[in-house]
């Protein structure tokens, strides 16, 4: 898995939940570069910080997946993720959306 190195002290708003990594805060690159690939985010001391996906067309060079080292990011991964905003929507008592499918997506965002 590709690997990405921070500059110094850039983890610090990532680990505070910020989702995203700005092309210039990449210090290097460890391995093969492929774009909407999952890739692995460390510190300049190569402290593990993230997962993400890779996107080098953006200033917005990784989005955040997780923090935590011992998820594995598959389909399962994204599966827990989805049921978890379906339920905790429910949970709230919003339900505004005609289909399962369609409440997690932007499309339902205004009905809040």
């Amino acid at each position: 898995m590709l690997k990405v190195i921070l500059d110094k002290n850039e983890e610090i708003n990532i680990l505070k939940g910020y989702p995203w990594v700005f092309n210039n805060e990449i210090k290097n690159f460890i391995g093969e570069i492929e774009n909407g690939r999952v890739c692995s985010v460390y510190t300049s001391d190569n402290k593990f910080v993230a997962y993400g996906f890779l996107n080098t067309n953006s200033k917005i060079m990784v989005r955040i997946l997780s923090l935590n080292e011992n998820d594995i990011i598959d389909k399962e991964f994204f599966k827990k993720r989805i049921e978890y905003a379906i339920s905790h929507r429910k949970n709230l008592g919003w339900n505004a959306c005609r289909s399962e499918e369609r409440r997690v997506g932007k499309e339902c965002r205004s009905r809040w």
